[in-house]
């Protein structure tokens, strides 16, 4: 099932609403290594 892809979505999406700001270089560069 694509349950761990859902996830990583989620959590990807939520990542994203805080990189309004200043994180937003710091949760990218966190989150490059992951699939989109």
């Amino acid at each position: 099932m694509s349950s761990n892809q859902e996830v990583n979505h989620t959590v990807f999406k939520f990542n994203f609403i805080l990189s309004n700001d200043g994180l937003w270089h710091h949760n990218f560069a966190k989150f490059i290594p992951i699939k989109f």
